[in-house]
Parts: C-alpha cells; structure tokens; sequence
C-alpha cells in the first residue's frame, strides 16, 4: 500500500481536499476490500505526516544546535565579530548573548524563535511534489486522518453492519481570534454535549486546539483550555454521558499550563451573579510595555461605555494598533457622538 500516494492525491486534488475526512474514508473503505484493517491502514496514513512532523523537528533542532553554540561561544568570548559598526566587541557580544537567549526562550513544533519552518515536499517524495507545506496545513491532513479513523474503529466496534456515522463537524468558521468568544465556544459546548454515545468529543476539540495553534500564543492557548472548562462546568447538566465527560476531562490534561482546577469540571456550578460578561482583551502589546488590561480598561471607559464604539469594534481596533501596528482594513464610524451644540 503506497500511503504516501494516498496522502498526496488527497491534499493535491482540489476536490479531495475540500473534503478530506470523507476522502480518507472512502480510501480505507477500498483497502478493506483488499483485507486491510482499521488501525494497519489508517496507521499507515499516520506514518507518512511523522515522518514530516520528524523533518520539522529536525529542523527545529538544528537551529536549536547553532543557537546554543553562538551562545557558548559568546559567553566564552571565543566568537569573531565583523561589522559590529559603532558598538563596542563587549556591546556586540552582550548583543549576540541577548539574542540567543531570546530565540531559545520560543520553541514550537514548526520553529523556534524568529524562524518558522515548513516541510520541503520536494526532498521528501524524491522530487514528486515541489511544495514547501506550511505547519497548518500539516495539522489539518492529520487531523482529517484521525477523524476518519475514529469514525471507521466505531462502525467496526459499535454500530450494525448497516449503519453509517454522521460525518463530523468542522469548525472552519473559528478563523481568528475574535471567533473565540465566550458565547460561540458555548455553542460548540453544548454540541458536544448531545453527541451520539459512540463519538468522542476530544476529536471535535483537538479541531478547535488547532486552530488556536495556529496564532502561535500560548496564553491565548491556556485561556481557550480554561474557557472550555468553565463552560463545561457551566453547562455539565446538559452532559449526558459519563464517557464523554471521561474524555473530556483526558483532553483537558494536554492543556499547557499546571492547574488543579480542571478536577472541578463537573462539579456543581453555584451561579455567579458578579461576573462581568466582557470579553477580555485579546490582543498582544507590541507598541510598549503597558499592560494589555491597563490599555483595554482605558478605551472601554472613553468607547465603548458611552457607546461609540462596540466590544468587537474596540477589539479589532486595539489589535491593529497595539499588536498589529497596522491601519484598520475598515475604519471605524463613531456612534452616538456629541453635537456641537451639545459640547
């Protein structure tokens, strides 16, 4: 079975796709017929995006390797300078020191400090396909190889020889961070809470995890997991079943920060009447070092409490200033303004 060839036809043809779940499922239905099972096939598919995952890594821990010896070098001032301009051999390599450490302090999957990294296609199928293939896209091949598998290892174990799962939903919509919000995530919530017995909800949130992923932010990551344990908390009448809420509270674990909160998921929730319903601010500070709250609480106050500006208006606004440093796409009408006379 040449899983690579399977993997490429169904990312490289534009219909496969648009619909790569069903893709992969169709293709493990036709191995099937050649005796293959579940966890050989799907396994298979599995190795192919490792071996990308692995090439990344290496990737990753190659410059991982030049950082820490520039760094040695520096601290033992055994490095050679050239063009340092007006700066001093000491300022250069306290300059060179600064910037190692920096780098080193962000390592992820697809790179690490300043340097994201794709997979070099060309050198991994021997030429078959010239395509540098970014991290996400990665992600989402995999993920739609799981998706299949799980929806064919549940027809194996638990359902009648004739009938056939619902396909999966998608979270496709969830695209930046502004789709994040408290009310949407509920949504989501109470949709894993009525899935069928057999389907797991981790798959559906591994989905949405992605997509976090995707901005590279890991306090907007921790505050995703918490906010899908607190609607979970919120909303643990509507969980039914006692499987979903075990791997709910398995997916939780994988959150990266170190919490015993999460032992609380379905306790009992008293209401609490005094919390606020404002989103937080969900922006990064790249103009200076004022505290995103401090500067959030500053324009609400003088916007959004007189009602010149909505929540989601004052939101994009500060991510194009403040963490974009951009001109908004579309400028922003004030509402309700004062007249003349008024003032």
């Amino acid at each position: 079975m040449n899983y690579l060839e399977i993997v490429i036809q169904g990312y490289f043809n534009e219909n496969n796709r648009e619909h790569l779940d069903k893709y992969f499922f169709r293709e493990y239905k036709k191995a099937e017929k050649e005796h293959f099972e579940v966890n050989e096939f799907f396994t298979g598919c599995l190795k192919v995006i490792e071996s990308w995952e692995k090439h990344l890594e290496q990737k990753v821990n190659n410059r991982k390797s030049q950082l820490y010896l520039l760094l040695g070098n520096a601290k033992n001032d055994t490095l050679s300078y050239k063009d340092i301009g007006e700066n001093t051999i000491e300022q250069e390599r306290k300059r060179v020191i600064e910037y190692c450490e920096d780098e080193l302090k962000s390592v992820r999957p697809n790179g690490i400090g300043s340097l994201t990294f794709t997979v070099h296609l060309a050198s991994l199928t021997n030429g078959r396909i010239a395509y540098n293939m970014a991290y996400n896209e990665l992600l989402q091949i995999k993920l739609a190889i799981d998706n299949s598998f799980q929806k064919a290892k549940s027809i194996n174990e638990t359902l009648p020889i004739n009938k056939t799962l619902s396909e999966p939903q998608t979270v496709s919509a969830f695209k930046s961070k502004f789709d994040f919000t408290k009310d949407k995530l509920k949504q989501k919530v109470l949709e894993l809470a009525n899935l069928d017995g057999y389907e797991k909800p981790s798959i559906y949130l591994d989905d949405l995890l992605n997509n976090v992923k995707c901005f590279n932010d890991s306090e907007f990551e921790a505050d995703f997991f918490l906010k899908i344990h607190y609607l979970c908390r919120e909303n643990a009448d509507q969980f039914w079943n006692e499987g979903h809420r075990k791997d709910i509270t398995g997916w939780l674990n994988k959150a990266p920060i170190i919490t015993e909160v999460f032992k609380t998921t379905w306790d009992k929730l008293a209401p609490i009447e005094a919390e606020s319903k404002v989103e937080q601010p969900i922006f990064k500070n790249n103009f200076d070092n004022i505290p995103t709250v401090e500067i959030y609480n500053h324009f609400k106050a003088g916007l959004v409490e007189k009602g010149y500006l909505t929540e989601q208006e004052l939101n994009e606004y500060l991510m194009a200033a403040f963490e974009l440093k951009t001109k908004p796409e579309i400028l922003f009408k004030l509402k309700h303004t004062p007249t003349k006379q008024k003032i």
